[in-house]
């Protein structure tokens, strides 16, 4: 189980990971750890689609990209992403 350790991985390191050849890269480590549900891989629609479409930039053949991506979603918690303007917080108030 994940426990309570939670994580958003930014697309450079996923397509680091993706891509390494080594076994002790340390990107390679994170999705390792993710596969041993050391931790829960936190995603939303727009983060898949952005993994999806970096992978394909970089050669990823489509099929192996369409697997990734569904296994990221079956086994990752999807979040929704919302935004509202009638929240106000500091770092979104205007001088």
């Amino acid at each position: 189980m994940a426990g309570d350790l939670s994580a958003v991985l930014d697309t450079n390191v996923l397509l680091a990971a993706r891509r390494s050849s080594h076994p002790n890269s340390p990107n390679a480590e994170i999705l390792n750890r993710w596969q041993r549900r050391e931790f829960t891989f936190l995603c939303s629609s727009d983060t898949l689609a952005e993994y999806a479409e970096k992978l394909l930039e970089h050669g990823i053949p489509a099929s192996e990209v369409e697997a990734f991506i569904h296994l990221l979603a079956r086994h990752g918690k999807l979040v929704p992403v919302v935004f509202s303007t009638s929240v106000t917080t500091p770092w979104m108030q205007t001088a």
